[in-house]
């Protein structure tokens, strides 16, 4: 399995890619997965949305060690 920059577009025109919603969920070829056991296996590669971008970029930058480093003490 593969992970796919948002911007990556290639990867969208073969229709083998599952979008990951914040939930955890997955959406593949129109159907939502509960987890990623349930996704078929003609799903070759996830893309995060939108939503989940914003989520994990803030989650990171709560702890991200280099931010941690250049903080005045």
């Amino acid at each position: 399995m593969k992970i796919l920059s948002f911007s990556d577009s290639a990867a969208e025109q073969t229709r083998s890619v599952g979008r990951v919603h914040p939930d955890g969920s997955i959406t593949f070829r129109g159907r939502t997965y509960r987890t990623i056991k349930d996704v078929p296996k003609e799903c070759i590669a996830f893309r995060a949305d939108v939503p989940s971008i914003v989520q994990w970029r803030a989650l990171y930058r709560a702890v991200d060690p280099a931010r941690k480093a250049t903080r005045p003490r």
